[in-house]
């Protein structure tokens, strides 16, 4: 599932849920990007981990 193009996903969420999206990711310094992903890894979809890593950090 590697794969070097990446795709946008735009999606409407509360207002107060993508604020406590941002603050729980912010809590566990991680993008929402990675946050995410990570989430979405955990209820089953295929995530290979190489996507899941924060580019922040290989700096």
């Amino acid at each position: 599932m590697t794969s070097k193009s990446e795709a946008t996903i735009q999606l409407k969420i509360p207002a107060e849920l993508k604020r406590r999206i941002q603050q729980t990711a912010f809590d566990r310094d991680e993008t929402m990007k990675t946050f995410i992903l990570k989430s979405i890894k955990k209820n089953g979809v295929a995530v290979d981990d190489s996507v899941v890593i924060d580019r922040r950090k290989m700096r």
